[in-house]
């Protein structure tokens, strides 16, 4: 019985000290060193053989994981559709509502087979290049090498008086938070040691985005073909991105104000939880980039933990996609950092369950050793 007691304590202890450990990690930081970019799905739709101009073209795209900036967080599949395809595939290319050909189309990497395109285009050079890169992902990229906290995109409505006046808002208010904000305790991050020579500095900076310019077409429609309600306003909208490249919400009109960017910048500067990257709000974007090679210095956070074993009936291979906008306009409902909250607490329950389950597994098998 002594035997028995034993391993119990000793696994309440494992797995209390588990989860009440927290890394100590800002989420920004910790989004940038271990969240590596979700792949999207390019589809070349064509019928019968390329032209050589058009073979030359997909072999560009294709040859995109070789880009000197970095891989881009994509894959390619031709789709000749004069053969027979996947019921999945021809419901997406339904989605499209092209009869040109041939057509590229570029597919979240969440969505379901009928959900519409996040971009589409016809296959000629100056989409091939709006595709893989575009000015405002180079200044992404550039930012983050630059050690940015995150970098905030402002997609301009067009109206000139609205988009002043929200630009200056979101100007002064993020000066102020990169003046006030706090580093995690544990985290003297202006200070470091002799393992980390970098200088880390909350930043904050902006880059403007027109919905217009047909450079940034590509990246336009992934951040408003996410929601359907995001995409109908017609105010200036603030998107936040970290990491390695990933929006984590949308400040739309008068949500561009002190109370929500405070909210967001707190969650980004917060203690991470180390749980994995899906069950955090946000989606990523397309971008290349070498995002290792970004990590200057020694990296602060520790590899995650193991996954939890899986017991039956309590868990799911299947990725949630009944709700493909993870990319929301922010409410007082659902504020980052009370899903990062809700988040712990789920996997605080799913310790103890895990801890019940194996506790019961050995104290059966134990009476029976007794019997």
């Amino acid at each position: 019985m002594g035997r028995q007691k034993n391993f119990v304590l000793w696994l309440c202890l494992f797995l209390g000290g588990m989860a009440a450990s927290a890394c100590d990690t800002p989420v920004f930081r910790y989004a940038l060193e271990r969240w590596s970019p979700s792949v999207y799905t390019l589809f070349v739709f064509h019928r019968g053989i390329l032209t050589a101009e058009e073979q030359a073209l997909t072999q560009v795209i294709e040859s995109a994981q070789r880009l000197p900036t970095g891989p881009l967080n994509f894959q390619v599949l031709r789709v000749d559709l004069a053969e027979k395809q996947p019921d999945e595939i021809l419901a997406f290319w339904n989605r499209i509502g092209t009869n040109r050909l041939p057509w590229l189309a570029l597919k979240y990497p969440d969505a379901e087979p009928d959900s519409p395109p996040a971009w589409s285009a016809p296959l000629n050079a100056a989409q091939v290049q709006a595709l893989l890169d575009s000015p405002a992902r180079r200044q992404i990229r550039q930012l983050m090498s630059e050690n940015a906290a995150a970098v905030w995109l402002f997609l301009e409505s067009g109206d000139p008086t609205k988009d002043e006046s929200a630009a200056k808002v979101l100007s002064s208010e993020l000066k102020k938070n990169e003046r006030t904000l706090e580093w995690p305790a544990s985290q003297d991050l202006d200070n470091p040691d002799a393992t980390n020579t970098v200088q880390f500095k909350v930043r904050f900076p902006i880059v403007r985005l027109s919905r217009n310019a047909p450079s940034e077409n590509l990246l336009t429609r992934l951040l408003l073909n996410r929601d359907q309600e995001v995409a109908a306003l017609k105010e200036p909208i603030a998107i936040p991105v970290f990491g390695r490249g990933r929006a984590l919400c949308a400040l739309p009109g008068q949500q561009i104000n002190s109370k929500f960017i405070a909210e967001v910048t707190s969650f980004l500067l917060g203690e991470c939880s180390c749980e994995v990257k899906e069950q955090n709000p946000g989606f990523d974007l397309l971008l290349a980039a070498n995002w290792d090679a970004m990590i200057q210095g020694a990296k602060l956070s520790e590899p995650p933990p193991p996954a939890l074993p899986k017991l039956g009936g309590l868990t799911s291979t299947k990725t949630p996609t009944n709700n493909p906008a993870a990319i929301s306009v922010a409410n007082t409902a659902s504020t980052p950092a009370e899903t990062h909250w809700l988040n712990n607490v789920f996997y605080v329950i799913a310790a103890l369950l895990a801890a019940i389950a194996i506790a019961s597994f050995f104290v059966v098998r134990y009476k029976k050793n007794e019997g």
